[in-house]
């Protein structure tokens, strides 16, 4: 059995400018796109107890992805960057559970 890869992903408040950003070490296992991200009793200490979950339930893609980038994520759309290629973005949509022990 392969080991689970490992993501740092960071947690924004989306209207309040007040709020902490809070840094999580998720896992995926390996290999599939479509098994979500979760946090893991391991990382416990590391996650300061908040707990992640996320299931994939639409996967995005080319022309559609890049809309959805466009109209979601514009604090991410940097004009100095070259264009991305289309075919190169996925977009993953799903359900999120976040809460903190």
């Amino acid at each position: 059995m392969e080991p689970d890869d490992f993501y740092s992903v960071l947690i924004q408040p989306y209207s309040r400018e007040d709020e902490k950003i809070i840094s999580l070490l998720l896992r995926r296992p390996k290999n599939n796109d479509a098994a979500g991200l979760n946090t893991h009793e391991h990382e416990e200490e590391a996650n300061n107890g908040y707990q992640f979950t996320f299931e994939t339930s639409q996967f995005l893609s080319g022309q559609q992805a890049m809309a959805f980038k466009n109209k979601y994520f514009v604090n991410n759309n940097n004009k100095d960057v070259p264009e991305e290629d289309d075919q190169d973005l996925i977009v993953c949509i799903g359900n999120i559970e976040f809460k903190k022990d």
